[in-house]
């Protein structure tokens, strides 16, 4: 009865091959999965940088609405990043008042270690830091623990020329609301000053948030505040061949202070 009892319980057991048959099967199944899990997560970070970017532009357009119709015009030296967000940890102009916090319910400014939900709406899902180059240092391991704010406000027309930038300039002015830039994640800055633009030449700084081999790729808001994603560029026409600033589909400064 005995030997009887341990013959059936054997009959019911996996064999070691038929094991080996399921963990591959398993194991196949995840290498199908994973690659598009990565993807819906990647994409699931994109929608929520780019909801960043909407309830940014309602704030903006809100402390519009309290100044003449004026862009943030921001009394610092670097308004870049004073743009919202939290101090950064860095000593420089980043340690401001942001111009959007209090739009977002929140303290104008806030220390760094702050967990202050309003204000993470200034921090990209995707924000890993950025890759030093000879302009620009490194910031690790985010943009927001050093600088405060994952995004970058299009103050200055990505070239340090005040003029063409919204600093100071009230909406009226932009021509073409829908080719202008606003703001946009801190990818925007890869082709800064047009570094980058000469064979050789280093861009401004290194970021693979929304793209793992390709730079430039950033999630952006238009002055008539709508979202989208688009690809920096250089200027050398060698190699995209179109300006970055200039661009027939799309600028940062679209037909604002001068015809194109």
């Amino acid at each position: 009865m005995c030997r009887q009892g341990r013959d059936k319980v054997d009959a019911r057991a996996f064999t070691l091959i038929e094991l080996l048959v399921v963990i591959s099967i398993i194991a196949l199944l995840l290498a199908m999965l994973m690659p598009a899990m990565g993807k819906a997560r990647e994409q699931a970070r994109k929608v929520t940088c780019q909801a960043n970017l909407k309830h940014q532009t309602i704030a903006c357009h809100m402390y519009m609405g309290d100044y003449d119709q004026y862009f943030p015009t921001l009394k610092v030296v670097d308004p870049y990043f004073a743009w919202g967000g939290v101090e950064g940890r860095e000593d420089t102009d980043v340690r401001v008042e942001r111009a959007l916090n209090r739009y977002m319910g929140t303290q104008p400014r806030i220390p760094n270690s702050s967990g202050n939900t309003g204000a993470k709406v200034f921090k990209c899902p995707s924000d890993r830091g950025t890759i030093g180059t000879s302009h620009w240092p490194a910031r690790q391991p985010t943009t927001w623990d050093d600088l405060g704010c994952s995004y970058f406000y299009i103050c200055c027309a990505l070239n340090n020329d005040w003029s063409l930038g919204l600093y100071g300039k009230k909406v009226s002015q932009v021509k073409t609301p829908s080719k202008c830039l606003l703001v946009g994640d801190n990818s925007v800055m890869t082709y800064y000053h047009g570094f980058g633009s000469e064979p050789g030449d280093d861009p401004f700084q290194i970021v693979y948030w929304h793209h793992k081999r390709e730079l430039g790729w950033a999630n952006v808001a238009y002055v008539d505040f709508h979202i989208d994603s688009m690809q920096m560029t250089c200027d050398d026409p060698e190699n995209r061949g179109y300006n970055f600033q200039t661009g027939a589909g799309w600028t940062v400064l679209y037909n604002n202070t001068r015809d194109r």
